[in-house]
């Protein structure tokens, strides 16, 4: 994971939305953008998300990992348990509102959630398993979309993942949340398989 300054300086290796490969730099690009948009502030993308989201909906994250910066990794650094995880699924599920009240703009929220040409099974952060494309784990996820199609018809599934195969599903025509943790030191998912664990919703 590169520090917020190497990111940017990254040289860039397709036109945009041209070509879609999953990996830590946009997420560190995104840092620095955040970094120098808050410069007057005197605050920092992770000081930013915590004022504007995280204590709003009462989340605290365990631990942060950071950069050889020094700056806390936005792709993969946050540490928390399902509970508190569950906590941000439920303010996705509930369209950015948290008790009644606006955290995150209904529609700049849903753009998240919108495939693109590139790749049509993520959206803006978010993976969307339903659209098939390339899924979370690199490869084809057309066959396990059309599986979920079969067992989940009634709408879209929003699914972020992270580090060694945690899971956390929102589906919203269920009005479900479902965080799924994995071993701190697991690399992969282990053969987890996103329509194999989905169907026993259904059986």
């Amino acid at each position: 994971v590169p520090a917020y300054a190497d990111a940017i300086r990254r040289p860039m290796r397709a036109p945009p939305g041209t070509a879609f490969q999953y990996g830590p730099v946009p997420f560190q690009v995104f840092g620095e953008l955040m970094q120098r948009k808050l410069a007057a502030r005197a605050e920092g993308a992770r000081e930013y998300l915590t004022r504007r989201v995280l204590q709003p909906i009462g989340l605290k994250v365990s631990s942060w990992k950071t950069g050889p910066d020094g700056k806390p990794r936005l792709s993969g650094g946050a540490s928390m348990t399902a509970r508190e995880w569950s906590k941000y699924g439920q303010l996705i599920l509930n369209h950015g509102q948290w008790n009644g009240r606006p955290i995150l703009d209904k529609d700049l929220l849903a753009e998240c959630f919108k495939g693109s040409e590139a790749n049509r099974g993520y959206g803006i952060t978010f993976w969307l398993p339903m659209n098939g494309g390339i899924d979370s784990e690199g490869r084809s996820g057309d066959q396990r979309a059309a599986r979920l199609k079969a067992i989940h018809a009634s709408g879209p599934i929003i699914k972020a993942a992270g580090a060694g195969g945690q899971k956390l599903y929102v589906i919203p025509s269920r009005n479900l949340v479902i965080v799924r943790q994995a071993a701190r030191w697991a690399l992969t998912g282990s053969g987890f398989d996103d329509a194999g664990f989905l169907a026993l919703l259904s059986a």
